[in-house]
């Protein structure tokens, strides 16, 4: 499945927008066969993510959360 970039972040940036909302930002995309992985800076946290192009499939998992602390 090669691609260009383009392309990977526009198939990508719609189930992103879907889970995290409009402000998500895809920052990188890479493919390995099927699945399209890549990490996203959303509203308080970098997440990684791994699209299925076949099944349609989206996953993600937080790696930083930016939190406001209490003063």
């Amino acid at each position: 499945m090669l691609q260009s970039t383009e392309y990977l972040f526009n198939i990508v940036s719609g189930p992103l927008d879907d889970c995290f909302g409009p402000n998500a930002k895809v920052l990188t995309v890479e493919t390995h066969g099927e699945e399209v992985r890549g990490l996203a800076l959303c509203p308080g946290k970098v997440v990684r993510y791994v699209f299925n192009a076949q099944t349609r499939s989206f996953k993600s998992a937080e790696l930083l959360s930016i939190k406001k602390l209490k003063k």
